[in-house]
């Protein structure tokens, strides 16, 4: 049985990832930290190369297994996972979601091959914060962890969610304001940036989101931009948007 080997900690001069093989250092203390979950070694070797060559990015861990990766991710506490959907071991949405109860601070990006709706959509109620496929463009890549780890919902072009039957109301049922909350939230702001981009208190805007959960029969944010992005209430992300700021 192969084993994924943890890396370690970014000052040191060398790591071992899954792979077994020799890792570079990390380029800067505040690169984007990044743990690569992925069973083929030239996909993991590709997409480090993609990452590390501007400096900004340090893959600091692999994983090659998907009973396996969340401890990785709790070892490293990287800010970035990015996780392939069919893992030996265990698939990446329980992947995702123990990341996503362990690691809450480590935003999960999904690295496919298949773009199917209801992978996609399993993969966001999972936790996952985006959504690209091995297709891209090696710049959508780099954009794509940049964009997750800014806060912001990242899909490749021509991905969207399915959205299940009978779930949540009619996005009428949102008033005016309710819809700028909505909105902000879809480009990853928090509360407090969401009053002050509104000229209200966070306790208003906290009130607002409550009204929201309930009208749109939601209990994440995660859940209440998919359905902004079902009713066409906000774009869906992509790569090509630059991230907040």
């Amino acid at each position: 049985m192969r084993r994924a080997a943890l890396a370690p900690a970014p000052r040191a001069t060398g790591r071992i990832g899954a792979s077994g093989a020799q890792g570079r250092e990390p380029a800067a203390d505040r690169a984007i930290r990044v743990v690569l979950v992925d069973d083929h070694s030239m996909t993991r070797e590709g997409t480090r190369h993609i990452l590390e060559r501007r400096g900004e990015i340090a893959v600091v861990g692999e994983a090659e297994r998907g009973d396996l990766a969340a401890d990785v991710v709790a070892a490293l506490e990287p800010d970035v996972v990015i996780l392939d959907i069919f893992l030996p071991g265990r698939n990446g949405v329980d992947v995702a979601a123990e990341i996503a109860r362990r690691c809450p601070a480590a935003r999960v990006l999904a690295l496919s091959a298949f773009g199917d709706p209801e992978y996609v959509e399993a993969m966001l109620e999972a936790g996952a914060a985006g959504y690209l496929l091995k297709t891209a463009r090696p710049d959508k890549l780099v954009d794509a962890v940049r964009a997750v780890h800014s806060g912001s919902f990242v899909f490749d072009v021509g991905i969207s969610p399915r959205p299940p039957a009978g779930r949540g109301e009619d996005p009428g049922a949102l008033t005016a304001r309710e819809v700028e909350v909505v909105q902000l939230l879809a480009e990853g702001l928090s509360n407090q940036r969401i009053a002050g981009r509104l000229g209200i208190s966070r306790r208003t805007v906290e009130g607002h989101l409550h009204h929201i959960f309930e009208k749109c029969q939601v209990g994440s944010r995660t859940e209440v931009v998919l359905f902004a992005m079902r009713h066409d209430l906000v774009a869906a992300p992509g790569p090509d948007r630059p991230a907040p700021t």
